[in-house]
């Protein structure tokens, strides 16, 4: 769970904060209660987001990776792939989970527009 104060106040502000999202492309898969992605992709304005993943309902744990990174440029290739700048981790009951710094993926997070 997030411990420190300023986590903490950190998860407070992100999880009660609002942010306008340009395109949002969502798919997940439920099995036996867990929510799986198969793909979460967000842009707002020159930043993206991705997202991989599961959800288990009836634990209410979550075990997330968030990997924010630069928005493609629109002329860019398919396969163009954007520097991550940033990857959370969040793992734990989903009232309160622990938020750590993650690896920068190698499976292709943040690959595609």
């Amino acid at each position: 769970a997030v411990t420190s104060p300023e986590a903490r106040s950190t998860w407070t502000t992100a999880s009660t904060g609002t942010m306008p999202v340009d395109h949002l492309d969502a798919r997940f898969a439920v099995v036996n209660g867990v929510i799986r992605t198969e793909r979460v992709w967000a842009t707002a304005g020159e930043r993206a987001v991705e997202a991989e993943g599961a959800i288990n309902l009836s634990a209410r744990m979550l075990d997330l990776s968030l990997v924010i990174g630069d928005r493609p440029a629109a002329d860019a290739a398919q396969d163009a792939r954007p520097e991550p700048r940033v990857v959370i981790n969040m793992r734990g009951p989903w009232k309160e989970p622990s938020l750590h710094p993650g690896l920068f993926p190698t499976n292709g997070m943040l690959s595609q527009q």
